[in-house]
């Protein structure tokens, strides 16, 4: 079986935009399913037969000003977007000193999906725009939406993104959450100061 984390990803750092683009995601044996420049990941290889329904993570997700992320306008936040997973399932987690599985870089698309749509929402146009001031207000959006536990984790994406702010491009200005954390806006509006429990 072939191993779930990325231990297949080459390191993009030193590379050029156009090598970047045709550096290999996933493939099945000697076939190549897909490539950084696409607008589609296949992940199939890397998952367990019982998650094959979600399989890909699709770039060209309708925006609310009725664009997709995939339009020429978009292009910054696609390619942090892309950044951001693919140092995500290369690297070792920062916190927990482990590699991620497929299952999760495809968790984690699903809650950074969310967060796109609010920043395209509000006219937000990178990440490094977003002050933890704009991580708060996110937050905010989010109050009454999903179920507690849910909103935790969708929450600790700004966080996790923070903290491969050095493989990443288009970098937070700072740590998002200023002195709260996920967990407590969670269950308030404003937060309070508590021990910091972070996504792996």
């Amino acid at each position: 079986m072939v191993s779930s984390i990325g231990s297949h990803l080459v390191d993009i750092r030193p590379l050029h935009a156009p090598d970047i683009a045709d550096v290999v995601i996933s493939r099945r044996g000697s076939r190549v399913l897909s490539q950084y420049r696409d607008n589609v990941w296949d992940l199939a290889p890397y998952l367990p037969v019982k998650n094959l329904r979600q399989s890909t993570i699709r770039f060209d997700i309708a925006l609310p000003d009725g664009s997709v992320l995939t339009d020429p306008q978009h292009a910054p936040l696609l390619a942090a977007a892309k950044r951001f997973l693919y140092m995500r399932w290369r690297i070792k987690a920062p916190h927990s000193r482990k590699y991620i599985a497929a299952k999760t870089v495809m968790n984690n698309w699903s809650q950074l999906r969310l967060l796109l749509k609010w920043m395209v929402s509000q006219g937000i146009a990178s990440f490094s725009a977003l002050t933890p001031e704009l991580c708060l207000a996110y937050a905010a959006s989010q109050e009454g939406k999903l179920k507690s536990s849910t909103r935790i984790i969708t929450l600790q994406i700004l966080s996790t993104y923070y903290d491969l702010r050095e493989h990443l491009v288009d970098n937070l200005p700072g740590y998002p959450w200023a002195d709260t954390v996920p967990l407590a806006l969670a269950r308030t509006r404003h937060g309070h100061r508590m021990n910091s429990q972070r996504q792996s």
